[in-house]
């Protein structure tokens, strides 16, 4: 479960990083809320709740974790763009 843990975490920062320069503001500012609810959030909770057609009586609980997922992500990203924006200044 560790392993599975790091390995997601680790593809969400390169799908991040991968994903950040498209949509860079010409001040230098990014459009976060973009990126993560309409690129990839949106993608994550779809491709979550693919486990709820699988396994019965899940759906609920998968659109939730996601949803949760979303805003954690969000929320660590606002952090990282804060000090990084910061620490160029």
């Amino acid at each position: 479960m560790i392993c599975w843990t790091m390995l997601i975490g680790i593809t969400f920062g390169f799908v991040y990083v991968l994903l950040r320069p498209i949509y860079l503001k010409d001040d230098g500012s990014i459009a976060l809320f973009q990126l993560l609810v309409a690129s990839f959030g949106i993608n994550w909770i779809w491709f979550n709740s693919f486990m709820g057609l699988i396994m019965k009586g899940i759906i609920g609980q998968m659109i939730l974790r996601s949803g949760i997922d979303v805003i954690i992500m969000y929320i660590g990203m606002k952090v990282y763009e804060t000090y990084h924006k910061s620490s160029r200044e």
